[in-house]
């Protein structure tokens, strides 16, 4: 029995809290379209009669929303001056595409952004939108970028998940949230830098002479790694059996062996001067 068309709506609604017949930005999830009262009753027809129930015609209906997300004009090319200049115009949008990359980036995510992830940048943007610009999500806004510019979004897993952040009680709460992330990041941050600075003066300073002959020293000092160790066992089982093979081996191969032949020395001509009949005689 084929699903019913309108029970089909309706389920969507209650399920996902969306507009069915809209287009969706990839990238920040807000809505950037419509498509065609034909073409959506063409396809919803066609998924009807290809399911039993509303609920199954529903979340079929959904998957072919997200996989006709794409990224909106303005962020389907990304230049070095795109988030900056998007910053200054489109303030949501940006705040979108950073708290997006904190919960779903690509490099984080073995099997890629999934269904779920793009549900959840659409009804991020439900609440992003609703956000009044204030000093709060100019933080927010500040403490996102530093974390994307010196650790990289797509890199740092944060310590709470999507349901807590945007379910928060307020946007100080959220605030609060970011912030005790952000300040263990920062503080790494600045070991990290505090280390390549002493690599760097180690690098610039002291007497050359003396680095190669300490370098050696210290490595030497080190504990090997289980790698180090295992490739020094393989060196030495090889020059266990070449040196057996040599001793079983070892007159065939001498027997076998031609003196070299010392290469012809070059014979050196010394040249002859021409005395240049045109020169003129001192």
């Amino acid at each position: 029995m084929s699903a019913n068309p309108l029970e089909t709506v309706n389920h969507f609604h209650t399920e996902y809290g969306f507009s069915p017949s809209q287009i969706f930005c990839q990238v920040t999830g807000k809505p950037i379209g419509d498509y065609s009262d034909n073409e959506f009753q063409s396809v919803l027809s066609l998924i009807c009669e290809s399911n039993d129930g509303a609920d199954e015609a529903a979340d079929d209906l959904a998957l072919r929303i997200f996989g006709s997300m794409r990224p909106s004009l303005r962020w389907n090319k990304f230049r070095v001056e795109t988030v900056a200049e998007l910053r200054v115009s489109h303030p949501d949008e940006t705040l979108a595409y950073l708290i997006n990359r904190m919960f779903a980036p690509h490099n984080r995510l073995k099997g890629g952004v999934t269904p779920r992830h793009l549900e959840e940048r659409i009804k991020a943007w439900k609440h992003i939108e609703s956000w009044e610009q204030s000093d709060d999500t100019n933080t927010l806004m500040y403490m996102l970028l530093e974390i994307d510019a010196k650790m990289g979004l797509d890199v740092e897993q944060p310590p709470y998940n999507w349901q807590d952040f945007f379910n928060a009680e307020s946007m100080k709460h959220r605030v609060e949230m970011l912030q005790g992330w952000y300040s263990q990041l920062m503080e790494r941050w600045e070991k990290r830098i505090k280390a390549e600075e002493m690599q760097t003066k180690w690098m610039r300073h002291g007497n050359v002479l003396a680095k190669a002959a300490f370098r050696d020293v210290y490595m030497e000092s080190q504990p090997l790694t289980q790698t180090a160790i295992k490739k020094a066992a393989k060196a030495a089982d090889k020059q266990i059996f070449a040196e057996a093979l040599y001793d079983v081996l070892g007159d065939i191969f001498d027997s076998n062996l031609e003196p070299k032949k010392e290469a012809p020395k070059p014979v050196v001509v010394p040249l002859k001067r021409v005395i240049n009949p045109f020169a003129r005689k001192a």
